[in-house]
């Protein structure tokens, strides 16, 4: 069985754009295989995170060898603390939404990555996987600072279960994204890359027991600034964050 992906209909996505022969390339490549690594993972979300690979290793000038952290990767194991969301499909048999796609198609792209999750891995994904609640604050004692080229936050800051957590546990929701933010700043390499929602971010500062007079927009530019972020142009509706040459 293999993945039923369409590779025509990817490459001609990204001819649209603009992207080049290599790039066409790597796309066939990341298809074929993943589609041999996971040949059960039919989700149509597969060639999304495909998109976005091919589109950082056009950023960044070549992925491969480049060392990836990705914060909320998923995870692969349906027995995951505070799995939700779970689906079935048309047998009614239970299938998992959440599946570690980005991590793993970075891999297989030759990036070292690590990703990190309240979720368990089951010991298939191709990556180094850490199981962990970034609700506590841990993330300076999970990796080394100024280890990662990029730090990814695909859909962190509006997973269903760090909504739950936040409002279980965070009086302030602002005085989170501020300590993760600046956790995320110290993990990257000098001339790094950050890549996230910045609409998630804003969500998550000003709309969970906060006013949302309180902390808006230029709370966030602010914010960003002043750690030491810089935002430049977006790739696959993710704002890319540069960290402004810093020094250390």
């Amino acid at each position: 069985m293999t993945t039923k992906i369409n590779t025509k209909d990817l490459t001609d996505n990204l001819k649209t754009r603009g992207y080049s022969n290599n790039s066409l390339d790597l796309a066939r490549d990341l298809t074929s295989a993943y589609s041999s690594r996971y040949p059960d993972d039919t989700h149509g979300k597969v060639i999304d995170n495909i998109l976005i690979s091919v589109g950082l290793d056009k950023l960044v000038k070549g992925i491969k060898g480049k060392s990836i952290l990705d914060i909320g990767c998923g995870c692969s194991r349906l027995d995951s603390p505070d799995f939700v969301d779970t689906y079935h499909d048309y047998m009614g048999n239970l299938i998992n939404p959440w599946l570690p796609r980005l991590s793993r198609i970075l891999s297989l792209a030759g990036a070292n990555v690590t990703g990190i999750d309240k979720g368990f891995s089951d010991g298939t994904d191709n990556y180094d996987h850490i199981t962990a609640d970034l609700t506590l604050g841990n993330l300076g004692d999970l990796v080394a600072n100024n280890k990662f080229d990029l730090v990814v936050a695909k859909a962190f800051f509006d997973s269903p279960s760090l909504l739950k957590d936040v409002r279980a546990k965070i009086t302030f929701p602002y005085t989170f994204v501020r300590a993760i933010l600046k956790d995320i700043y110290s993990v990257i390499k000098k001339d790094g890359i950050f890549l996230s929602n910045y609409r998630d971010m804003l969500d998550l500062a000003s709309n969970y027991g906060l006013d949302s007079n309180f902390f808006d927009k230029d709370g966030l530019d602010y914010l960003l600034d002043s750690i030491g972020f810089v935002k430049s142009d977006g790739l696959d509706r993710l704002d890319i964050f540069r960290t402004g040459g810093k020094t250390k």
